[in-house]
């Protein structure tokens, strides 16, 4: 197994507090602290914590950019929506923190935070697109807007940030999740949606 950089472990270890502590609650030094390692080490590689975040968010980007490709990758556009829903998890669990503290993130970041920061985790642009063609594959129901869809979206926002938000870190399932986020869809498929959905 390939050895980790003093960086890559930094970010790591960051990532962990982040997600059980809270942003608030974990600075440079308690980083250092945790990896035995000297606050000098730490400030090398990472200046600030505005540095550090940045390099997560670096990593989260790339992240995506694999959820974005293997998720369009199914025949089957309802299990393209199931698997984005996975693919999502994964992502949200690994930066639970952004989900958790966004407000928080959001006050005291504003350069690397705004308000679509969630809807970037979540891949809202590419739910959209798979929606669509839910529906234009027969398997959501044909008078469905976009302003709808839009709906359902921030509805599954809504549920994820709760989710996250209510859950301790060792809980999370990925199954209880996908089953939250299939029930949002399933008022809106068509007769043929239904068959499929229940294969889930």
């Amino acid at each position: 197994m390939k050895k980790l950089t003093t960086k890559s472990l930094i970010k790591q270890k960051t990532l962990e507090l982040f997600n059980t502590e809270g942003v608030q609650n974990v600075t440079l030094r308690t980083v250092a602290k945790d990896l035995g390692k000297s606050y000098g080490n730490i400030t090398y590689h990472y200046k600030t914590k505005e540095h550090l975040l940045d390099d997560l968010i670096s990593d989260l980007n790339f992240d995506l950019n694999k959820v974005i490709k293997l998720s369009l990758n199914y025949s089957n556009k309802l299990e393209t929506y199931f698997k984005l829903s996975e693919f999502n998890f994964s992502v949200a669990k690994k930066y639970r923190f952004l989900l958790v503290d966004n407000i928080e993130l959001q006050r005291n970041y504003p350069t690397l935070f705004n308000n679509k920061s969630i809807q970037i985790i979540l891949q809202s642009e590419t739910l959209l697109k798979v929606l669509k063609e839910l529906k234009a594959n027969n398997l959501l129901q044909k008078n469905l807007t976009e302003a709808v869809f839009n709906f359902i979206i921030e509805v599954i926002v809504a549920i994820t940030i709760e989710y996250f938000k209510s859950t301790k870190q060792q809980d999370l399932s990925v199954k209880e999740y996908v089953k939250k986020i299939g029930k949002i869809l399933y008022p809106y498929l068509t007769d043929k949606g239904k068959l499929l959905y229940i294969k889930y």
